[in-house]
């Protein structure tokens, strides 16, 4: 038998071994998309915040403002915390929302809390916030989650586990978490408002 006719019995063969190798990874990944969506359709779409105390975190000071800022000064009033992102697709229509029902409701301290959505520095964060909020005519005082804390504990109280921009919490002078939305359409934010006029 030939060099050649014996390399290729043995490509045949470590193919025949690799093709249930290949049939096995496959069943394997398919069983664990499965299993995520089984997860996911389990879900409870209700699980809420609502109720919770708002978890321990400090935020830094970003814009307009030079105090840091902690659960304990958000929890002694009313609040609406706002997080959002510079890079939102449509910020500065989610800011002029958020401004018009801060006006609306004056008895509740709007904290602004400013998100990257990409890998970006403190200063590239600072200044892409300064010029959204500009843009929009707004000096509000914001803050950045430097350690990640704040962010990562909000997100595990979101029904997925985590939340997109802009999104908002509501606070009620006990501390604890009376609303929250992602307001990323006409509808939220025309629940947010309703909620607030209650």
């Amino acid at each position: 038998m030939s060099d050649t006719s014996m390399t290729e019995s043995g490509n045949e063969k470590a193919t025949k071994q690799t093709n249930p190798l290949l049939f096995v990874a496959a069943c394997g990944v398919f069983m664990l998309i499965g299993l995520m969506i089984l997860v996911w359709l389990g879900t409870d779409r209700n699980r809420t915040s609502i109720g919770k105390d708002l978890p321990n975190f400090s935020l830094d000071p970003l814009l307009n403002t030079e105090q840091a800022l902690g659960t304990e000064q958000i929890t002694a009033k009313q609040s609406i915390l706002y997080l959002w992102s510079p890079d939102s697709k449509n910020v500065q229509e989610d800011l002029k929302q958020m401004e018009k029902i801060a006006q609306k409701h004056q008895d509740y301290t709007l904290i602004s809390i400013a998100f990257s959505e990409s890998a970006m520095v403190f200063e590239v964060l600072r200044d892409r916030s300064r010029e959204q909020l500009e843009k929009a005519e707004l000096d509000w005082p914001t803050y950045v989650d430097n350690n990640g804390t704040a962010g990562m504990q909000l997100a595990m109280l979101m029904p997925f586990g985590s939340f997109g921009f802009p999104t908002v919490f509501v606070t009620n002078p006990s501390g604890r978490i009376s609303y929250y939305c992602e307001a990323r359409n006409t509808e939220n934010w025309k629940e947010l408002n309703r909620h607030l006029t209650k």
